[in-house]
């Protein structure tokens, strides 16, 4: 049963994600459940190598810089 509603699972959740609407305070409510879904997969696995990248995903999201403002056009002084 598990095998039939994974896939149905996945292929909701795959449209539901498309469907969101691009947002800054969304954006990092989606990283916080996406480490949250990770944690849990690497929790249930053996191997170190799950831990390792779990540690390099977790590292590189906490070390990202803030995206640049988009730099707006000003009348140049006299």
């Amino acid at each position: 049963m598990l095998s039939f509603l994974l896939p149905l699972a996945a292929r909701i959740i795959h449209d539901a994600v498309k469907k969101i609407p691009n947002n800054e305070a969304l954006g990092e409510l989606l990283i916080k459940i996406c480490l949250e879904i990770l944690e849990k997969a690497v929790a249930s696995t053996k191997t170190t190598v799950d831990d390792q990248l779990l540690a390099s995903v977790r590292s590189a999201l906490e070390n990202r810089e803030p995206e640049p403002a988009p730099e707006t056009e000003s009348e140049p002084a006299e």
